[in-house]
Parts: structure tokens; C-alpha cells; sequence
């Protein structure tokens, strides 16, 4: 089996494949050394071919290739293939020597690029390798193994391919589901134990007999705030699943007082934490149960990073409306940015899931719009942009998979 250690020799990505062909590169160099040796008739061009391939190995293996294309190690591919014309011919009717190193060549082909470049980069090393078999002028050499050998090792190489392909699939499945795993672990541990406690502690103080009434109508209605906390979270993690088995979210699309659901998901987060700015005649045809699940979550999320309060605004523009979050912490650092809205993203404390602006993302397509990520001096902004109307007064499953 592989050690750490293994993988920091070889390193990863272009860097790993530029020194694995420099390996492959340093044993074709030494094969053709050792050619030249053996077949007088062509020492020149062996040892030619030879030295100049042993050269660029630590010129492959030092140079910081993490830095450009990762499909710019495939050149080192094609410069190798005049080495392995030249060898081939050099060998004459032992040219059956170098077919093992242009099938490993394949193979570190299939490892390290996809198949677009692999069908560019092939045929000219079939033709290079033709062309090596046709100088030698033994036309047993050229139908044996232009025509035989050749085909087996292009197949075999593509169908080590196939199968890495296959097992890179099998392994970002397993770390889906991991991720899923740690997820939902993450969600009980943090994200609903605190409204759980709160919970517990209500209906322990309800339980007494001598609470006033009005202290008592308090209690009952934070107690169904955390319960109703929980069943977001709950929706928020259902969302996420359903998108994954099925890519979509059915949508009841209806008449939304604007103001009124942005108001009812607030009553889910503790009192006083937000300040609506937004015109109580505003409507927009929307799904009122997603759209509050848009709310909470980036309400929720702008609390437990900047802190109260929240400014939340909405206004309208050529049939679409805009709904801006405005906290005022230290917003979102710039390393975090480019994957803000993916799954699993977290900064900062280091305890949320990451799934809350993903959420808000698959929410805002599925109705046909976006959301956002601006900068405010202090603070975060987050806008989110729907459509004011839709095309019809529900959106099935393939009209949510399609926004999405």
C-alpha cells in the first residue's frame, strides 16, 4: 500500500505526472543508451535520443508546473514520441523492445488527463510509433505490431482509463456521503441542541403551577419559536438530500406579501435581531414556505457571523425583485469567497455545517433567480433576486431541475 510518504514524493496533480514521466522518460533514455551500445548502425541517433531524454529529466521533475495549466504536462507526452520513432527504428527488428514503454506511456496518459486529451495525444503516438516500425523496412515487424500489438496496448491503456475513472467516481460518491454523514452529525450537535436546550427549559418552567399567565404566554411562544427553529434546520437538511437523489425542489408557487413572510420568518430567530425595511403592499409570486427558508438562512447566518442586527430591504426592478441582507461584522474573507455558496463551506467559528448558503442558492434557482455576495463598508451584503412573477402557478420537479 501507498504511504503519506509516497504521495509527498510523487506530490499531486501536474506535479505528480511530470515526475512519474520523467521516471518513464529517464528508463526510455537509459533503454536507447543502451541501445546504441547493441546496434552500432544506429548509435548515433540512439544516443542522440537518449542523452537528450535523460537531459530534460530534472528539468520535468524542478519545474513548478502546480503553477500553470494542469494539462500542460500532456506536451511533455508529445515530445517524448520522436524518441520513441527514433528508438523504435534504432532497434530494427528488436523494435518489439520499445512497446512496453509506449504502453506504460499510454497508461500515464489515461491516469492524469481526460478523454478529449487523450484523443488528440494518442494518435500522434500511434503515427510516431508507426513511423519508427516503417523505417525499419521488416514488414513482419510493421503488420505484427502496427497492426496487432499496437491496438492491444491503446485498448488496454484506455481501459486502465475507464476503470480509474470509475474509482475516482466510487471515491467522490463515499466522500458525498461522508460529507452528508458529518453534515447531519454537525446539525444535531450544534445547530439543534441550542434550540433543544431552550425548548427543554420552557416547558420546564411551564410546568410550574404559580407562573402568571402573561409570563407564562411568553415562555410558550419562545418555545414554539424553538420548535419551529427546528423544523427549519430539519427542512434545511431534507432539501439538501432531495436535491441530491432527485436534483430538484417542487415549488407551490402562490401570492406572497413580500413584507408579512419576510416577518414570519423572523419570529423563528430571537426578538429584535432584524430591521425590515420593505413596502407592505409588495407581492410577488413565489413558493411562502421556500422564500421563509431563504429569510431564516441568511438571517440566521448573518447573526451568528456579525451579530445584530440585520437590515433587510426588498425593491423591484423590471419584473424582478431584490431582497438585500445587510449585516455589519467583518464580512467574508476573500479566501472564502469562491466557494461561499457551496456545500459544506464554513469559516470563521468553525461549528456551522456549511450547508445554510448552498440551501439559499438551490432555493433562489429552483424559483428561477440567484443570490449574491457583495461587499458593504462595514459589514456583508447579501442580495437575493427573484422573479416577480411566474411562468406558471407551480413549478414541477424538471422546472426546478432545469433553474438549478
Amino acid at each position: 500500500m501507498p504511504t503519506k510518504r509516497d504521495f509527498q514524493f510523487w506530490g499531486s496533480g501536474p506535479v505528480c505526472a511530470t515526475r512519474q514521466a520523467s521516471v518513464i522518460a529517464l528508463l526510455g533514455g537509459a533503454l536507447a543508451v543502451i541501445g546504441s551500445v547493441a546496434f552500432p548502425g544506429a548509435r548515433l541517433p540512439l544516443l542522440v535520443a537518449g542523452i537528450g531524454t535523460i537531459v530534460i529529466v530534472p528539468v520535468l521533475w524542478l519545474l513548478p508546473w502546480q503553477r500553470w495549466n494542469p494539462l500542460l504536462p500532456a506536451v511533455t507526452f508529445v515530445f517524448g514520441i520522436p524518441g520513441i520513432t527514433v528508438t523504435t527504428w534504432g532497434f530494427g527488428a528488436y523494435s518489439m523492445v520499445t512497446a512496453p514503454f509506449l504502453l506504460v506511456m499510454l497508461v500515464w496518459l489515461g491516469l492524469h488527463f481526460p478523454g478529449w486529451v487523450r484523443a488528440l495525444v494518442v494518435p500522434l503516438a500511434a503515427a510516431g510509433f508507426v513511423a519508427g516500425l516503417a523505417l525499419t523496412q521488416d514488414l513482419n515487424v510493421v503488420i505484427g505490431l502496427a497492426f496487432m500489438l499496437l491496438p492491444v496496448m491503446i485498448g488496454v491503456a484506455e481501459l486502465v482509463a475507464r476503470q480509474v475513472d470509475s474509482i475516482e467516481r466510487t471515491r467522490d460518491e463515499l466522500d458525498r456521503v461522508a460529507q452528508w454523514r458529518a453534515a447531519l452529525t454537525a446539525t444535531l450537535a450544534h445547530d439543534v441542541r441550542s434550540p433543544l436546550t431552550a425548548l427543554e427549559l420552557a416547558v420546564e418552567t411551564l410546568a410550574d403551577e404559580d407562573l402568571p399567565q402573561a409570563q407564562r404566554h411568553t415562555i410558550a411562544e419562545t418555545a414554539q419559536r424553538q420548535a419551529h427553529r427546528i423544523t427549519k434546520l430539519a427542512t434545511g437538511l431534507l432539501d439538501l438530500e432531495r436535491v441530491d437523489t432527485t436534483g430538484a425542489l417542487r415549488l407551490d408557487i402562490d401570492e406572497v406579501n413580500v413584507r408579512e413572510a419576510v416577518e414570519s420568518a423572523l419570529n423563528y430567530l430571537p426578538a429584535n435581531q432584524a430591521t425590515v425595511d420593505i413596502d407592505g403592499d409588495l407581492v410577488a409570486e413565489l413558493d411562502s414556505e421556500r422564500f421563509e427558508e431563504i429569510v431564516f438562512n441568511l438571517s440566521n447566518n448573518a447573526i451568528r457571523h456579525a451579530g445584530p442586527p440585520v437590515h433587510i430591504s426588498a425593491s423591484t426592478e423590471e419584473g424582478w425583485l431584490n431582497i438585500a441582507f445587510r449585516d455589519y461584522g467583518p464580512g467574508v474573507p476573500d479566501e472564502v469567497l469562491p466557494q461561499l455558496f457551496g456545500r459544506f463551506t464554513s469559516h470563521r467559528n468553525g461549528k456551522s455545517v456549511g450547508l445554510g448558503l448552498w440551501i439559499v442558492r438551490q432555493l433562489c434557482q429552483a424559483h428561477g433567480g440567484d443570490v449574491r455576495y457583495e461587499p458593504a463598508d462595514p459589514g456583508a451584503r447579501f442580495v437575493v433576486t427573484l422573479p416577480t412573477t411566474q411562468r406558471s402557478s407551480s413549478r414541477t420537479e424538471q422546472d426546478a431541475a432545469t433553474a438549478s
